[in-house]
């Protein structure tokens, strides 16, 4: 579904690789984030067992702080996040930070119902519905407006 959602963004749905949103050992190149500029939908997806979220990056990328970044041999720019971060695996990255200002930034769906007959060409065929999802993600964004969000209980806090 993620997948038909970036179809219909277009270039405003960046896809990012994982290691831009988890920890590592040493300082990463400022060009992982240079890409993320302008998206309003960053995806990432496959999750490695035991791994940790880069936690102060996600704060930054998701609290309106400037961002600095660059491309490969080219000048840093400083530029405002805008987009929702969905990232897709099967294991859940390690949450070291019991604050709630960083608690607030991750919503856990656990998708665990399987068909028991899937339609294997449902991701093609809802391809083809592109201009009624479209419909259908507005008018959500538009109750959202009006009366906010609550948590579904299907998701939950880390």
């Amino acid at each position: 579904m993620i997948n038909n959602i970036s179809g219909i963004l277009g270039g405003y749905a960046v896809t990012s690789a994982m290691k831009t949103f988890t920890a590592s050992q040493g300082d990463r190149q400022p060009t992982d984030l240079a890409m993320l500029r302008g998206a309003r939908l960053v995806t990432a997806s496959d999750t490695e067992e035991g791994r940790a979220w880069a936690e102060s990056r996600i704060k930054q990328l998701t609290g309106g702080d400037p961002i600095t970044a660059r491309f490969m041999r080219r000048d840093f720019f400083t530029y405002v996040t805008y987009f929702k971060l969905s990232v897709a695996g099967n294991n859940q990255p390690v949450l070291n930070n019991v604050e709630d200002a960083a608690r607030r930034r991750f919503n856990i769906v656990s998708l665990d119902h399987r068909p028991l007959n899937p339609d294997k060409e449902m991701e093609e065929k809802l391809k083809n519905e592109g201009l009624a999802k479209l419909r259908w993600m507005i008018e959500g964004c538009g109750r959202w407006l009006e009366t906010g969000l609550t948590r579904p209980t299907s998701e939950r806090p880390p």
